[in-house]
């Protein structure tokens, strides 16, 4: 009887870590697809050779870094058990 409730338990366990890899997954691909986009419309932007250039450059590796420490934040909180 107790096996029976302690396997029940462990599937829904891992049914529920499943859900949130997924997640944390969706929002990572979520996450480069925008700074991806980002990248993308300063590097086609007409701006070159400008301090507007330096401008988005520097905005561009902030970005980054708010990524990076998001992503890392959604990972250690998603996944710590």
């Amino acid at each position: 009887m107790h096996t029976q409730s302690y396997l029940k338990m462990a599937e829904e366990v891992e049914k529920e870590h499943k859900k949130m890899v997924d997640k944390v997954s969706l929002q990572a691909d979520e996450m480069k697809a925008s700074y991806k986009k980002l990248v993308t419309e300063v590097q086609s932007s007409s701006f070159r050779g400008t301090a507007a250039t330096e401008q988005r450059r520097l905005s561009i590796s902030i970005l980054l870094h708010f990524y990076l420490l998001n992503f890392t934040a959604l990972l250690s909180s998603h996944l710590s058990i």
